[in-house]
């Protein structure tokens, strides 16, 4: 007997959870991807003579079942390391320890008046009351919450560099739950956030992956979707640019692109399907990887509150992974989000956004060294994060369209008010198949 078909559009950590939860519940997956290989923003790729993640990824204490699962389902052991690291500030031409309520105490950047009304935040999100933030702007939340002036010196240009205009409009829910991941990461005797890591990388597990595909399924790699066809209340077909998929009857899609790039492939998708999409904002990302010869700091991340620094943080990584896998060479990230669209970085090339990077970063490091930087490479994603508004909370996206019966819709924007990381794309890829059996059932 023929297995039934599914769709999945998507060769993202969102999309391989589906794939394979498609897959336990007796489908054949055909996955489409637009890229030439597996594994979204966590995908594997060669700096110098080592393997790096494209982009930095790190596993918060809430992260750890989903993540220990879904390796365990595809018959890899999960090695992940938890270590306590440090973060700091670079703001008024110095850095300044963040690590704990003790470092902002002792710091002579931070005035009385400052440290009090820390300590006041700090204790209001120890001992916070459910709901707090909800219904407000994040901007209003932290002034309220932080004070105008450490708003001004901890958050505004945080948020300026990531979120731009947006930030006038985001949603106080995500920046309260995103602090209270952030603290629920620390050790019960240690202040210093404690965060794990993958110590073999990402890329054994979407190997796995790609071979259980391949044996129930097909993978369709380098092949951006064109158009989805919507007829007779489902779809129907999906153009890409390699084949032309027919959808059967019974056949469901499940799409886990960014939703402005579904608003993009449904031009005849019904009016308020494509309405109710064209809500969703995405940022897009660029990150630039390198090895140093030595440690820049002695932070794992540093915010940068300097608007004239075209980077937002520097994540040494190394402070995270260690530096035996990568012969004692120290990985760094620098990375910003934008609009691409609107910023004047997106349209350089990558060796010109490279140079720019790291020439501001010698005004943070004066000491260091073109010689001391090894190998580097330049990394952009379009729609890399979503933009909350307010009130998302009731404005969430659709899991489906009652118009269109056979469409399934996941994405970073439905991860809200969580901040998007491997554990929650996980579970978003499985909740969403998880759904779809449910309302099949109901229909039987």
């Amino acid at each position: 007997m023929k297995k039934k078909s599914a769709y999945v559009i998507s060769g993202g950590v969102m999309g391989l959870a589906a794939a394979c939860e498609l897959i336990k519940n007796g489908y054949q997956v055909i996955i489409i991807e637009s890229s030439g290989s597996l594994g979204g923003l966590a995908k594997v790729k060669k700096l110098g003579d080592f393997e790096i993640e494209k982009y930095y990824h790190f596993v918060y204490w809430s992260d750890e079942k989903n993540i220990s699962d879904f390796f365990d389902e595809n018959r890899i052991v999960p090695q992940i390391r938890w270590r306590s690291v440090k973060n700091a500030l670079w703001s008024g031409g110095q850095l300044h320890s963040i690590d704990n309520p003790v470092s902002i105490l002792l710091s002579n950047f931070f005035t009385l008046r400052d440290k009090i009304d820390f300590i006041k935040a700090f204790l209001k999100l120890t001992f916070k009351k459910t709901g707090d933030g909800e219904g407000m702007l994040a901007i209003d939340w932290l002034k309220k919450t932080f004070s105008p002036r450490l708003y001004d010196i901890l958050w505004d240009p945080l948020l300026d560099m990531k979120f731009q205009n947006d930030k006038y409009s985001l949603s106080a829910d995500w920046i309260v739950t995103r602090l209270n991941q952030h603290m629920a990461s620390k050790h019960s005797f240690n202040f210093g956030p404690t965060f794990g890591f993958i110590t073999n990388t990402y890329k054994y597990l979407f190997e796995s992956i790609d071979a259980k595909l391949r044996r129930n399924g097909e993978v369709w790699l380098e092949n951006p979707v064109k158009e989805i066809i919507y007829q007779d209340s489902r779809i129907v077909g999906i153009k890409t640019a390699k084949k032309n998929f027919e959808v059967g009857v019974d056949e469901p899609v499940f799409s886990y692109i960014p939703l402005p790039n579904l608003l993009a492939v449904a031009a005849n998708f019904p009016d308020s399907a494509k309405k109710r999409l064209g809500l969703y904002k995405m940022v897009d990302v660029v990150c630039l990887a390198f090895f140093a010869k030595r440690s820049l700091s002695p932070y794992f991340w540093i915010n940068v509150g300097d608007k004239n620094i075209p980077f937002t943080v520097i994540i040494e990584f190394s402070h995270l992974s260690g530096t035996e896998r990568f012969g004692g060479r120290h990985l760094v990230y620098l990375s910003r989000y934008l609009e691409r669209d609107k910023e004047r970085l997106w349209q350089l090339s990558d060796e010109e956004i490279t140079e720019e990077f790291l020439k501001h970063l010698k005004k943070i490091f004066p000491d260091l060294r073109s010689n001391e930087i090894e190998a580097s490479s330049l990394h952009r994603s379009v729609g890399a994060a979503p933009s909350f508004f307010k009130d998302y909370k009731n404005n969430m996206p659709p899991k489906n369209f009652k118009e269109i019966s056979n469409l399934y819709i996941g994405s970073a924007s439905h991860i809200y008010p969580l901040d998007r990381g491997t554990g929650n794309s996980i579970k978003i890829g499985k909740d969403l198949v998880d759904f779809f059996i449910e309302q099949r059932k109901k229909q039987l």
